[in-house]
């Protein structure tokens, strides 16, 4: 007598995953995305004005604008910048 597996014709359902991955994920990049990213004010006053001002004067001028929770300093403007595809320069 021929005993008959469970798992003889393979599995015919296919793996959802409950939720779609967050774009950083997606791109294999660790940790937390940036505030930049994650803030779309504060993504459009930045790119309005990254090919215009220093990376100082620009985070002198989110500080003006924004309230603390939501502010960068400049060397998270140049980590955010440096990562940019498109950037020019």
């Amino acid at each position: 007598m021929v005993k008959r597996s469970a798992f003889e014709g393979g599995f015919n359902m296919r793996f959802e995953p409950p939720f779609e991955k967050a774009e950083h994920v997606r791109k294999h990049r660790p940790g937390r995305p940036s505030k930049i990213d994650t803030d779309a004010e504060l993504h459009a006053f930045v790119v309005a004005r990254i090919d215009t001002t220093t990376f100082e004067a620009l985070a002198a001028q989110i500080a003006d604008h924004f309230p603390p929770e939501r502010r960068v300093g400049k060397s998270a403007i140049h980590a955010w910048w440096q990562r940019q595809p498109n950037r020019h320069g």
